[in-house]
């Protein structure tokens, strides 16, 4: 990010959210709006998710009738890791939380 201005109210974060189990990654993207800047906007957790409308490059879906979440990890040749878990499990896969735009 270029320029990170919390002057701008009712700006719009765009947090990136990465997985991460083994060698292989997966990223979840949510933009978040309102008066709150810096760590207050890093702040997810899969126990208030379904992720229906989180954007994502792992096929991370929410399971209402178990309440699990799965997902499909790569690795940096493409090969694929079946993940599935609690929303427990799903929080310590998080290996960074990153604001990658405000505007």
């Amino acid at each position: 990010m270029e320029n990170y201005n919390v002057n701008i109210r009712n700006g719009e974060h765009r947090v990136l959210i990465t997985l991460q189990r083994g060698i292989y990654i997966g990223h979840i993207w949510e933009n978040v709006q309102g008066n709150c800047w810096g760590k207050t906007i890093l702040d997810f957790d899969f126990e208030c998710e379904d992720c229906k409308d989180l954007e994502n490059d792992c096929n991370i879906k929410y399971n209402e009738e178990n309440e699990s979440f799965s997902a499909s990890l790569q690795d940096k040749d493409g090969n694929i890791c079946a993940v599935e878990g609690s929303a427990e499990d799903f929080n310590d896969m998080i290996v960074a939380l990153e604001i990658v735009q405000y505007k």
